[in-house]
C-alpha cells in the first residue's frame, strides 16, 4: 500500500468515526436522560446520569401502560411484514423471472405508485374502512401498512431474483424440478439476503408509523407504541426522563431487528439495486 493510499485510507476513517459520533451522540444523550431522576433533568451534568434510575423505564412500562402500545406494535409489524413478504416475494419472482405479456408495465405502475404521497389515499381510505366497520381495528391498519410495502419490495426483489444465474433453475428443471420446486427449493432460499433487506426496511417502516395510526385508531387499547410515547408529552409539563425512557424502549426493536439482519442488509440492497 502507498503512501496516498494509507492517507486516504486513514482520511476514510476519520470522516467514518465522525459520522458514527453525529449518528449516535442523540442516542447517547437520550440514554443518559432516561437515567436521571425527574427533578434533576436539567440540573446535572449533560453528559452523565448522576445517580442513574431505571424507575423511569418502570414507570413508562406500568404506568404509561407502555406494555400494551408496544404489543399492539408487534402484531401491526409482524402481520404487515409478514403479508408485504408473501406479496413482494411472489411479485418480484413473477416480474423477473416470468414471461408474463406486460410485465415491464406492471412494473412501472409498481413505481408509479412510489410517486404518490401516502397522505392523498387517507380520505378514501377512512371512507372505505368506515363503511366497511374497519375502523378501530387491526386488519384496518395493517391492510394499509401491507398496500404501501408492496411496491418498493417487490422492486428490492425483482432485483435480487435477477442477479441469481438463470442456470440454477434450468439446471434444477433438467433434475426434474417443476416451477414451483424450482421457486421453492432453488431461488427463495437463494434470495434470503434481499429478503431479510425488505423485512428490515418495512419493519422499522411499520414500527416508527404515526400518521396513519392516529387517523384510523381512536380506540386507546388499540394504538402502537409511536402513540404511546407521544402520550407521554403533556401540554404545559413534560416529564423528559419518562418520555426519553420510552424513546429507548420504543427504538430497541428496531436496532435488534438490524443486528440479526445486518450481514444480509448490504448484500441484498446491492443486488436489489444493481440489477434492473
Amino acid at each position: 500500500m502507498t503512501r496516498s493510499d494509507r492517507i486516504v485510507h486513514t482520511l476514510s476513517y476519520i470522516v467514518l468515526l465522525a459520522f458514527a459520533f453525529i449518528v449516535l451522540l442523540p442516542f447517547y444523550f437520550m440514554v443518559i436522560t432516561s437515567l436521571k431522576e425527574s427533578n434533576a433533568a436539567f440540573y446535572v451534568n449533560p453528559f452523565l446520569p448522576g445517580r442513574p434510575t431505571f424507575a423511569n423505564y418502570v414507570d413508562a412500562w406500568i404506568k404509561g401502560k407502555l406494555w400494551r402500545y408496544f404489543s399492539n406494535s408487534v402484531v401491526f409489524s409482524s402481520c404487515s411484514v409478514s403479508g408485504v413478504l408473501i406479496f413482494s416475494i411472489t411479485g418480484g419472482y413473477a416480474l423477473a423471472r416470468t414471461q408474463i405479456r406486460g410485465r415491464n408495465a406492471i412494473l412501472l405502475l409498481f413505481l408509479g405508485t412510489l410517486m404518490l404521497p401516502a397522505q392523498i389515499t387517507v380520505i378514501p381510505l377512512f371512507k372505505l374502512f368506515a363503511r366497511w366497520h374497519m375502523l378501530n381495528t387491526y386488519i384496518g391498519l395493517i391492510i394499509p401498512y401491507v398496500a404501501g410495502g408492496i411496491a418498493f419490495s417487490s422492486f428490492i426483489l425483482r432485483g435480487f431474483f435477477l442477479s441469481l444465474p438463470r442456470e440454477l433453475g434450468d439446471a434444477g428443471r433438467i433434475d426434474g424440478c417443476t416451477d414451483m420446486d424450482v421457486f421453492f427449493r432453488i431461488m427463495l432460499p437463494l434470495s434470503l439476503p434481499g429478503i431479510a433487506t425488505v423485512a428490515l426496511f418495512n419493519f422499522i417502516g411499520v414500527w416508527g408509523e404515526f400518521f396513519l395510526a392516529l387517523i384510523f385508531i381512536s380506540v386507546d387499547s388499540m394504538k402502537p407504541i409511536t402513540y404511546g410515547v407521544f402520550s407521554f408529552t403533556e401540554q404545559y409539563q413534560t416529564n423528559w426522563p419518562g418520555l426519553t425512557a420510552g424513546y429507548t424502549i420504543a427504538v430497541v426493536p428496531s436496532i435488534l431487528v438490524f443486528l440479526l439482519t445486518q450481514k444480509f442488509f448490504v448484500q441484498g440492497v446491492m443486488a436489489g439495486a444493481l440489477k434492473g
